[in-house]
């Protein structure tokens, strides 16, 4: 009995002791500091990645002392102060620093001049894009306006689930071409890659063929612009024949099904 009394009086005083934590074991704990915190990239507020004239670029990130670079091209990185207008095609950089912190990623955006040939044009595209991702059809294509990562946001992105799509340019009397230019889609998670192959043709003969680098596994949803670039050339039409992958590749749960092919805008000078 003695025993027993004992016994529940050890558990007693141990549930109730609040063990103490020597300064070598406290001085053990870990804290995240601020040089291993990785900032957010800027926001950053375009009022067209395409345009005819010129586009306005503003940036924002809300932390006191922090700052936002950006750079065009290859070149040096600039500190931002106040919203800044481009009157050509540019890759522009951005990213947030703070001494301190580690750089944020650095983003990058494709602002692209355009100009108004194609309202000169007689566009069609074969086959008309898949009745859920209609967008305006073909006009969704060369109206100078870029779509979201959110496809349906809009009407902005035709998607199309075809082994090859054809795009056919025509004008009334000959024209020069020397450049062309799609606006894709990348987004594994949403089935939709990178197309395989562009052929370029002016008047059904071939003058270009340009093999696309295609969708990763593990790839961050992304636009994509695919440029071709040919000697200069001058006829009546132009053909852009966009081969889509033949199958979902292997390492994607959908593999072996269709692809979709996403587009958004087609530039030609």
């Amino acid at each position: 009995m003695r025993l027993m009394i004992w016994l529940m009086l050890l558990l007693f005083l141990s549930c109730n002791t609040v063990k103490s934590v020597s300064p070598a074991k406290e001085n053990q704990r870990i804290f995240l500091n601020s040089n291993q915190v990785k900032l957010s990239p800027p926001q950053v507020l375009v009022d067209s990645l395409f345009f005819k004239e010129s586009a306005e670029i503003s940036m924002t990130f809300e932390l006191e002392g922090a700052d936002i670079m950006y750079r065009f091209g290859d070149g040096k990185f600039i500190l931002y102060q106040n919203p800044i207008l481009v009157h050509t095609s540019y890759d522009l950089s951005v990213k947030s620093v703070k001494e301190g912190f580690k750089d944020s990623d650095t983003l990058v955006f494709q602002l692209i001049k355009v100009n108004d040939i194609l309202t000169k044009a007689k566009v069609t595209v074969t086959p008309n894009p898949h009745e859920k991702y209609y967008g305006n059809g073909v006009f969704s294509l060369v109206d100078n306006k870029k779509g979201s990562l959110n496809i349906r946001e809009g009407n902005l992105w035709c998607g199309f689930q075809e082994k090859v799509v054809t795009l056919n340019i025509e004008f009334d009397t000959p024209s020069r071409f020397q450049f062309v230019s799609i606006s894709t889609l990348s987004d594994a998670n949403s089935w939709i890659f990178s197309p395989e192959k562009i052929k370029i043709m002016l008047d059904g003969k071939l003058i270009k063929e340009h093999s696309c680098t295609l969708t990763e596994k593990g790839e961050e949803p992304k636009f994509k612009m695919i440029p071709v670039s040919f000697e200069p050339v001058t006829g009546l039409s132009l053909q852009i024949v966009i081969e889509n992958m033949d199958y979902i590749p292997d390492w994607h749960p959908g593999k072996g099904s269709d692809p979709w092919l996403f587009m958004d805008e087609i530039i030609v000078e």
